[in-house]
């Protein structure tokens, strides 16, 4: 029997005492556009990666960029991880996360190309492929292909001696922790894997399920206290749907409605030290009328029953360079807990990179 996840929670609190650090501005910078962030901690160093373009999102010629910290506090000038013209001409990169395995520092790099001459979003793409670079003596070097046709939403997480990336309609996973080969398909019983199979944002326009309208993207996966995995999914309803695996993601459920509302937009889960399941994203809230204007996190003793919730900010901030699908203050979270405090990457308004960070304790 497949649980069915919910919110139950009587008072939303305000987090007190929420450091918040810029790690990109791009008032600095010919970059106007900057998303996709992930955060990670390696060898004493925080590292920061995210996509960027000159003004438009997922238009050709976009990067990724990185930062690095020794206190999360002053971060380095920002440098170019990944360009486009390393693959192709005309490819788009989007940042894809860091992945540590055996003292090595991985970073993934989606990237696609449109098949039409015009940038007509969405259009059909190509060449769809997943990479990955290492970061050896300063460097981040060997760009390589991983045969994976996906853009992924988060890095691989290990489950059960194996690793599992949230994709946005599929979850493929390998038995090579390194991160590196072996990947194989899996994906909601709905959905069929055929020999051109790829999994972008292009994909999520075509795919329905439920035998609705309904259309899920941006998976994020945990595990909760019964050792399942669940992966909760962006739609198009304004809230969160799921979908459950038995077998340690070999096999998936066909994905069911939440009550946790949602701004359409991408989020991120985890797990506290305390063994607690964390949900951070934007939720809807009466009266709010900006897009993706609250960042918010919930808790659960269980992964199913989300009862706690905490405001980590909700200033609204005001776009400052026009662009493509821009906005939306508080955009794409991804987190990571370092002694006792966690870190939350974010874009602003899908043109500035920010860091809140504050005491795990207080959730």
């Amino acid at each position: 029997m497949i649980r069915k996840i919910t919110r139950k929670v009587e008072n939303v609190e305000c987090l007190l005492e929420v450091e918040s650090y810029v790690i990109f501005n791009s008032d600095s910078n010919d970059y106007k556009y900057s998303h996709h962030p992930f955060i990670a901690y390696h060898n004493g160093s925080f590292f920061a990666m995210w996509s960027v373009g000159l003004k438009d999102e997922d238009s050709p010629g976009q990067s990724v960029m990185y930062s690095k910290s020794k206190d999360a506090i002053e971060w380095s000038e920002p440098q170019i991880l990944a360009s486009y013209d390393q693959i192709s001409p005309q490819c788009i990169l989007t940042a894809g996360g860091f992945y540590e395995y055996d003292g090595n520092l991985l970073a993934y790099i989606g990237s696609y190309e449109y098949k039409g001459t015009e940038l007509q979003i969405p259009s059909p793409h190509k060449n769809t492929m997943l990479y990955y670079c290492c970061y050896e003596n300063g460097n981040w070097v060997n760009l390589t292909q991983t045969g994976l046709k996906i853009v992924p939403n988060y890095p691989p997480l290990e489950v059960s001696k194996r690793l599992i990336i949230s994709g946005n309609i599929s979850f493929p996973y390998t038995f090579d922790l390194s991160g590196r080969s072996g990947w194989t398909w899996t994906t909601l019983p709905s959905i069929k894997i055929t020999e051109d199979f790829y999994d972008d944002s292009f994909m999520i326009t075509t795919v329905r399920c439920n035998n609705d309208d309904t259309s899920i993207c941006e998976g994020s996966i945990y595990e909760s206290y019964d050792k399942k995995i669940n992966v909760l999914l962006r739609s198009n309803k304004h809230v969160l749907y799921s979908s459950t695996s038995s077998d340690y993601g070999e096999t998936w459920s066909e994905v069911i409605e939440t009550n946790i509302s949602d701004c359409n937009s991408k989020f991120h889960t985890g797990k506290l030290p305390n063994n607690k399941i964390y949900l951070i994203h934007n939720p809807l809230r009466q009266g709010i009328k900006a897009d993706r204007g609250i960042l918010s996190i919930l808790t659960s003793n269980d992964g199913y029953v989300f009862d706690h919730e905490y405001v980590i900010s909700d200033e609204l901030i005001p776009l400052k360079y026009p662009g493509s699908f821009k906005g939306g203050t508080y955009g794409y979270p991804h987190s990571i807990i370092v002694d006792d405090k966690m870190y939350v990457i974010c874009s602003i308004n899908k043109e500035d990179v920010k860091l809140f960070v504050f005491e795990v304790n207080r959730i």
